[in-house]
């Protein structure tokens, strides 16, 4: 028995591929930019402020790694280039609650509002180098 098949648009799927490792990092850069400062708005809104060391450092860290690979830390940086180690205690402490204070989460909340905008920033630019539909 002998079976015979035929695959449509494979020439234009290989192009999109090509395309796509041409273009997608400098897409996924811009675009995590235009995210990272839509939550960074947010979570600024958000935090609590009493002597706004919190709201000072709130801030975007672009790590660099070999490779594609992209992506960014947003919030109160746990990292002492960025933040010392009392505020990213306090920051969790905030966050998450203590034992002697109430949870006043603004970083979740910032990513849960956002989650939906976010999602469509990466489709916009995805779609407008037609690599999806």
């Amino acid at each position: 028995m002998k079976t015979a098949f035929q695959i449509t648009g494979l020439e234009e799927y290989l192009d999109a591929l090509q395309r796509a490792g041409e273009d997608i990092d400098q897409i996924s850069r811009e675009a995590l930019k235009e995210a990272s400062e839509i939550l960074v708005a947010d979570m600024k809104r958000r935090v609590p402020v009493d002597t706004g060391n919190l709201l000072n450092h709130i801030t975007i860290k672009v790590p660099s790694a070999p490779g594609h690979y992209n992506y960014r830390e947003i919030g109160i940086i746990y990292d002492l280039a960025y933040t010392d180690k009392k505020t990213s205690i306090q920051a969790r402490a905030v966050e998450f609650g203590s034992v002697r204070m109430k949870a006043r989460p603004f970083i979740r909340p910032a990513i849960s509002a956002n989650r939906s905008r976010i999602l469509e920033i990466f489709r916009r630019s995805l779609k407008s180098k037609d690599l999806i539909d």
